[in-house]
């Protein structure tokens, strides 16, 4: 499955994120409403690590959310 291209507010968490690591932030939680792209955020920002051979940790709460993203 390809990700898909992120919107401007997505690319801006992205930006805020690696900000956060930069100053050394080891746990970062991102926390949205319903439709606006976390999973999509996710899945860039973990492809982007794996690139760079680096660990990704990705969680969701339940089954459920898993069956739902991995169609």
């Amino acid at each position: 499955m390809a990700i898909p291209e992120l919107r401007s507010y997505q690319m801006d968490l992205v930006d805020r994120t690696r900000a956060a690591r930069r100053r050394g932030a080891r746990i970062i939680v991102v926390q949205g409403a319903t439709g606006c792209g976390k999973t999509n955020f996710a899945a860039y920002v973990a492809k982007a690590a794996v690139a760079k051979n680096s660990s990704v940790l990705f969680l969701v709460q339940d089954r459920k959310s898993t069956r739902l993203n991995s169609s």
